[in-house]
């Protein structure tokens, strides 16, 4: 995954860390108040401050540090779990992600509301969970033992001690409940820490993306292996965009972890002004637009999954492929990386918008076990 480490040199001559003294030094002049203001870098009149608003921007955190801080607040639980199940098992994940579901109502509808359906004090009614398979290719089905095993990844956000244990004894009913049409039993073989993670307590995102070792200004590709679904427009003008660009996935990106911050901070998107777009995101738009990258390249694609609501199977149409960019993606890559985790667009809680970074020589960045 991509990472914005500490050491790297952005931009030549970029103030990186400055620490300002609460108090003038001695012998000094003293500094009115409305004279410079570090927290309004747009002065009242532009002709007369060009110099206070020059100091401003020069004494701002850069993009990726203050992407970093903005981040520290979305804590995640990384999870790899490992079923077993009976040949003859109908595995499909938006039944399986049903199945838990189902379990998890059963068990304690308060949990089952906040997190498997996203209702909370926020008001996002965004799922607070990611289920999707470890490995990104299918089984091949026919060659299959007499038993099998799939690992699948569970990450949930913005849960406490007690909702976690819930959600993994839901996991064990939902195992008796069985899978597919013969209702086939199956089991919860282990519980591990999701890819490169040691643990599998809470981890904040900003940790998780700053310790992946990655230069944001090494050319990468970044692959979308299933279907990717963004939505551009409002209302009537909605529509699905075939090719994307740099700035879409930014916009996406941005807007997917914003909802999440949202969540955990309990920040009610219809009643809170806080709740916004963060103070960079015109600036990360601009960046993106101007970032090299080579056209898209992919095509057409759908995940049939099968609705509860509509009783029957329905295809998510999206856009599979991927996108090059020959000089990195510079002080974006944290919001790279976090998405990388988090996915991008919609219907992700079973997986698609999942992306891949992959580096010059096709190295997949982020561990696949």
């Amino acid at each position: 995954m991509i990472v914005a480490s500490h050491s790297v040199q952005f931009r030549e001559g970029e103030v990186l860390d400055i620490d300002l003294p609460l108090s003038d030094p001695p012998g000094s002049i003293p500094c009115k108040a409305d004279t410079i203001s570090l927290l309004n870098p747009i002065a009242e009149d532009p002709n007369k401050n060009t110099l206070v608003r020059t100091l401003d921007q020069k004494l701002k955190k850069p993009l990726h540090r203050r992407i970093l801080d903005w981040l520290v607040p979305i804590r995640f639980t990384p999870l790899c779990l490992t079923f077993q199940f009976e040949k003859g098992t109908d595995f499909e994940i938006s039944r399986f992600r049903g199945v838990w579901g189902r379990a998890l109502k059963s068990l304690n509808e308060e949990v089952y509301s906040k997190i498997f359906e996203g209702n909370d004090e926020s008001n996002q009614q965004t799922p607070r969970y990611i289920i999707r398979p470890s490995e990104i290719f299918e089984s091949d089905q026919d060659n299959r033992a007499k038993f099998f095993s799939e690992k699948i990844d569970f990450i949930t956000w913005g849960t406490t001690a007690k909702e976690q244990q819930i959600l993994m004894r839901a996991w064990h009913i939902a195992a008796n409940f069985g899978l597919g049409k013969g209702r086939i039993p199956f089991t919860l073989k282990s519980i591990e820490p999701y890819a490169h993670f040691s643990e599998t307590n809470p981890i904040s995102t900003a940790d998780a993306v700053r310790n992946r070792e990655f230069s944001p200004n090494e050319p990468c590709r970044l692959l979308f292996p299933v279907p990717l679904r963004l939505i551009a427009g409002r209302k009537e003008g909605k529509h699905r965009i075939e090719s994307p660009i740099l700035s879409d996935l930014i916009r996406a990106g941005i807007t997917r972890l914003n909802t999440l911050r949202n969540q955990i901070l309990e920040v009610n998107r219809e009643t809170d002004l806080v709740g916004g777009l963060p103070e960079f995101y015109k600036e990360a738009m601009e960046l993106a637009e101007n970032t090299d990258t080579d056209p898209w390249q992919g095509e057409s694609a759908a995940l049939r999954r099968y609705s509860g609501r509509q009783k029957a199977e329905i295809d998510l149409a999206g856009t599979v492929g991927y996108m090059d960019l020959p000089n990195g993606p510079g002080e974006l890559a944290p919001i790279l990386a976090a998405d990388e985790i988090f996915h991008f667009g919609k219907t992700t809680s079973i997986g698609l918008g999942r992306m891949i970074t992959v580096t010059e020589d096709k190295t997949l960045m982020y561990a696949l076990d």
